[in-house]
């Protein structure tokens, strides 16, 4: 187990409290070890995953979800994945970094986010 991430991944629209008016929910979040230690039992989150996934959903548009991105890079998340079902295509959005498109035939990887992981974009869609 020495390629283990010490963290959470977190799925079905785990909430994180924004400010007083905000709950938002990506798609997928990845808290490290030091943000799981601050997770309440039970409630909502009160700070902002490591690492947020949008995925573009039939009923979304692709501006709505990179507004989302967007959103939580304001927020200070680290590293956004705008991922496409459709298209089978993904955009890697990193702090202060230019945004890198990928393919299905592209590797994706946590960069200083998530040391370590790595796998095929086309994985995602199997």
């Amino acid at each position: 187990e020495a390629n283990r991430i010490p963290g959470a991944v977190l799925a079905g629209d785990p909430g994180f409290i924004l400010d007083e008016q905000n709950v938002r929910a990506p798609d997928v979040a990845y808290l490290d070890a030091e943000r799981c230690a601050l997770a309440p039992k039970r409630g909502y989150m009160r700070c902002v995953p490591n690492l947020a996934v949008e995925v573009v959903s039939p009923g979304d548009s692709y501006t709505e979800t990179l507004e989302k991105a967007r959103m939580w890079l304001r927020r200070g998340v680290a590293l956004v994945w705008v991922v496409d079902p459709a298209s089978q295509t993904a955009e890697i959005h990193a702090q202060g970094q230019p945004v890198h498109h990928l393919e299905v035939t592209d590797r994706v990887d946590g960069g200083g986010v998530l040391p370590g992981f790595a796998c095929l974009l086309g994985d995602f869609f199997a």
